[in-house]
This record gives structure tokens, C-alpha cells and sequence, in this order.
């Protein structure tokens, strides 16, 4: 199965100036103004509301995946439950191998998951994504072969 597609009308400008335009803005983005009044938001308090690309943005494990745009709270939410999974027993018990070949391939895993991609391209996700969808301890080697191992990101 193919990679689903992303939107590019959700993505901010990766030039932009990403700065607070008033002082209240963390506050309001820490009770959740982000969500609740996002035009506003987002025009008035990008930095706060985790908008701009250097913000929320991993390599931890696998390719950099972009955390901006409408969504941006909802994404933030997804790496840091991704990083929980990573240092979870579930991940940290697994063989070298697969340890080693359980990692984002695609910039938008993370966005994919929020669109519920997890589950309706379930196979295609459960390799290419596998931190973003929780499953790098359900890939199995001959998965891996399929996609070819010199996809490995520390060979």
C-alpha cells in the first residue's frame, strides 16, 4: 500500500516569524486557548501554541517530523505519547535488530496518526511509522526485509 497523502494548506510557512504577539499567550495556551479559539490563537500566539518548525520537532526516533499548522497541539500530544512508547519495556525489550529498524521513515508519521492512518493502512504504518503508531513491537524481520534493510538509520 502506498504512504497517505499529507495537506499542504495545514503547514505555516517555515519563514515565518514565529513570536508571540502578547504577553498573555502561554498562559492562554496552557488553558488550552489553542484549541478552543485556534484562529485567534494562532494568529496572535504562534510560538505558544507550539506552531513554529523549530518547536516540537523530533529525530528522536527516525526522520524529523513536522509538529505545525491547525493540528499542532494535537501533534505535540502525539510525539510526546510516541516518546513514552519509545522508552516503554514493550520497545526496550525488543532485539537489537528490530530496536535498531523501529523508527519513523516518513516526515509526516505523526500527522498520519492523528488522521487515523494507523488503522486503516495499518500494514504500510506498522513498519514505515512504527514509533508514531505505537507497534515496533509488533514489526516481525520479515516485515523489515520487505522494506529492505538498507533503510536501517544507523547503517
Amino acid at each position: 500500500m502506498n504512504a497517505p497523502t499529507s495537506s499542504s494548506e495545514d503547514r505555516i510557512d517555515e519563514n515565518m516569524t514565529c513570536k508571540d504577539k502578547r504577553n498573555a499567550c502561554l498562559k492562554s495556551a496552557k488553558d488550552g486557548m489553542c484549541r478552543k479559539q485556534p484562529d485567534l490563537m494562532y494568529r496572535l500566539c504562534p510560538e505558544s501554541c507550539k506552531l513554529c518548525k523549530s518547536q516540537e520537532r523530533t529525530t528522536e526516533f527516525g526522520v524529523l517530523q513536522d509538529i505545525v499548522g491547525r493540528d499542532a497541539y494535537e501533534l505535540s500530544l502525539i510525539v510526546k505519547k510516541t516518546r513514552k512508547y519509545i522508552d516503554s519495556d514493550a520497545v526496550l525489550d525488543l532485539s537489537p535488530e528490530l530496536f535498531l529498524n523501529c523508527w519513523n521513515r516518513h516526515r509526516d508519521c505523526t500527522r498520519w496518526v492523528l488522521q487515523g492512518e494507523c488503522e486503516t493502512n495499518r500494514d504500510w504504518m506498522r513498519v514505515n511509522c512504527a514509533p508514531a503508531c505505537q507497534s515496533c513491537h509488533l514489526i516481525t524481520m520479515e516485515q523489515l526485509e520487505l522494506i529492505g534493510v538498507e533503510e536501517n538509520r544507523f547503517i
